[in-house]
């Protein structure tokens, strides 16, 4: 019997097979269509209680079954794709969760967090390394979506059906099996294929006369301002997905961010990382009058269905769908780091110089990659006042506006980076162990390179695992450590 009971709001997101029941909460939910579950309570998103009463956005730590929107930082052949998310959050999609054949470095992913994995624990950060496991599968990102909930502006990822005459069909693998068609003319990328991933944005929301719902690339658009999803749109939470363009209204200015709200009253967040300028230019009108400046033209980068949580983003390459190239090279060192301006979360924008050509760039800077820079262990949070001796730790372990950093390293060693697409800046890291064996990464390394490493375990008859430095751990097995080597390992 293919029937539901609604889970409480809280409900976690669960993997399930085909006719199983499964708990959640206390509550059952039945779902022989899907293996995976995605929220089995899709609520107007009104902020946790907690939330609203403090001057602040809250973090993103995503749960399963959260939609998120991010860019594609290395591929690794044909066996998976590294992706980061705002400040660095790093993830990952294995070919076997989706497509990564034609994915570039840069490129736009949507998906669905399926898994999150600890792939690191680095002693000069206390917290662990989550990496966050994504599907781009359609038969879960757009399985809740029906034909009649579309609206004009809508960003849908869907599948090359097949070419007509006029146009390429796309299966959007909607619950009602919709499908949408894509004009020649409005798409000016190379041809398609079928079994081609495609993101389309709707012409028009779908009339019941329609039999098939009309979409436009965004190749094909100048004015991206004129698909977004205005104000007035009826459009519910449980409908946002990530790549949505809206037009938010500015309901409060907090210290780290924005509260906006957009559609159907639906509430969201814009950290202030993702805005386009100063937090201070932002203002609140009290009429909430539409245009102005308290209205912004952002893109959703993330839902979380578990929080009901909803994060945007104002800045240029996202709202425009332009994906950030440079000739900047994870690994590369740079010399002369030197403050800027501190940001939210202690963190810090600087100017650095690239040791290759002297270019300066800015880079993101965050206290724990710092060596040298003292760590303040934060009190218990049923703290209500902090004491003298605390704050006073606290300054000492910030750093000023225009400070050159000055550790205990020799002047020839400079510092490497990475460079995180999704926020579209250099991130630095100035650490010992960046600079061990020549700054190795994946993205460095090369056939012929000699690079030291610490054994850290020796398997008998098997191999040795060695650790080149935080980036690079690996296997030698007994066929590369012997003078001849063998066919088979003795057991």
């Amino acid at each position: 019997e293919n029937t539901s009971k609604k889970a409480k709001d809280d409900s976690k997101f669960v993997f399930t097979n085909k006719k199983k029941r499964v708990k959640v909460n206390d509550s059952e939910v039945y779902n022989e269509a899907n293996e995976f579950v995605i929220g089995a309570n899709r609520q107007d998103n009104d902020l946790e209680e907690v939330e609203a009463t403090t001057n602040k956005v809250s973090s993103f730590k995503p749960a399963k079954g959260s939609l998120i929107m991010m860019s594609v930082c290395k591929v690794v052949g044909d066996k998976c794709l590294i992706l980061n998310h705002s400040r660095n959050r790093k993830g990952y999609m294995p070919a076997t969760n989706g497509k990564i054949i034609g994915k570039q470095v840069g490129d736009f992913v949507y998906g669905v967090i399926v898994g999150k994995s600890v792939k690191q624990t680095d002693v000069n950060y206390p917290k662990k390394n989550f990496k966050l496991e994504l599907t781009d599968n359609l038969n879960i990102l757009n399985t809740f979506l029906s034909a009649e909930k579309l609206r004009k502006g809508m960003q849908l990822q869907g599948i090359v059906e097949s070419k007509e005459d006029k146009g390429y069909v796309i299966n959007l693998c909607l619950k009602d099996k919709s499908k949408a068609f894509l004009n020649y003319k409005d798409y000016k990328g190379k041809e398609l294929a079928e079994g081609d991933e495609i993101s389309i944005i709707l012409k028009a929301s779908k009339s019941k006369s329609q039999k098939i719902i009309k979409c436009i690339h965004r190749s094909a658009i100048e004015n991206i301002e004129d698909y977004a999803i205005d104000h007035n749109t009826e459009i519910n939470f449980e409908c946002v997905k990530p790549g949505f363009l809206v037009n938010a209204k500015i309901e409060s200015i907090v210290d780290n961010g924005l509260n906006v709200i957009f559609g159907k009253g639906v509430k969201g967040v814009i950290f202030v990382d993702h805005l386009q300028n100063d937090l201070s230019k932002y203002k609140v009108d009290k009429a909430h009058k539409v245009g102005g400046s308290n209205t912004i033209l952002a893109r959703v980068i993330s839902v979380d269905f578990e929080k009901k949580r909803v994060e945007l983003s104002e800045l240029e390459h996202i709202v425009k769908l332009a994906p950030i190239s440079t000739e900047l090279e994870s690994g590369e060192v740079m010399t002369n780091i030197k403050v800027l301006k501190k940001v939210y979360g202690n963190s810090y924008k600087v100017e650095a110089e690239r040791k290759a050509t002297g270019e300066k760039v800015i880079c993101f800077l965050h206290k724990n990659n710092i060596e040298g820079l003292k760590q303040v262990k934060k009190e218990e949070k049923n703290t209500k006042k902090r004491t003298k001796d605390y704050l006073e730790q606290k300054e000492k372990a910030q750093l000023e506006s225009g400070q050159v950093f000055e550790f205990e390293i020799k002047p020839d060693e400079t510092y490497s980076l990475e460079f995180n697409y999704f926020d579209g800046i250099p991130i630095l890291r100035l650490l010992h162990t960046n600079l061990e064996s020549g700054s190795a990464r994946w993205d460095t390394m090369r056939g012929g390179a000699v690079i030291q490493g610490v054994v850290k375990e020796v398997v008998e008859d098997d191999y040795v695992s060695v650790e080149i430095n935080k980036f690079i751990t690996g296997r030698i097995y007994r066929t590369h450590l012997t003078d001849v080597p063998q066919a088979k390992i003795s057991k």
